[in-house]
């Protein structure tokens, strides 16, 4: 199985790639965000925000060995560490206000 990984100095933090919103890392922080809401209205604050990461990290992962060309939406240009810190940043927002 072969991994893809998004080099640092080619992922751009304004990168115009998203696919709901213009703005990967803001989709992604604004997905988190929302995503860590409702998981907090079901577990625990801290399970909650710790559940949407892993999930966070499994799209990474996935988006490593799954290229974008192949599957489309469900597809992936690599793991992106900056991707995964705009996950933790929408967590640690709703973290922060749940808190």
């Amino acid at each position: 199985m072969k991994y893809r990984w998004v080099k640092w100095h080619d992922d751009k933090w304004l990168s115009r790639q998203g696919s709901i919103l213009p703005w990967d890392k803001a989709e992604h922080a604004i997905v988190s965000a929302i995503l860590a809401y409702f998981a907090t209205l079901l577990l625990p604050l801290l399970a909650g925000c710790l559940l949407v990461l892993f999930i966070g990290s499994l799209w990474e992962l996935k988006d490593s060995i799954m290229p974008w060309e192949k599957y489309g939406f469900w597809g992936g240009d690599g793991f992106s560490w900056k991707d995964l810190i705009a996950d933790f940043v929408g967590i640690l927002i709703i973290f922060i206000i749940k808190f």
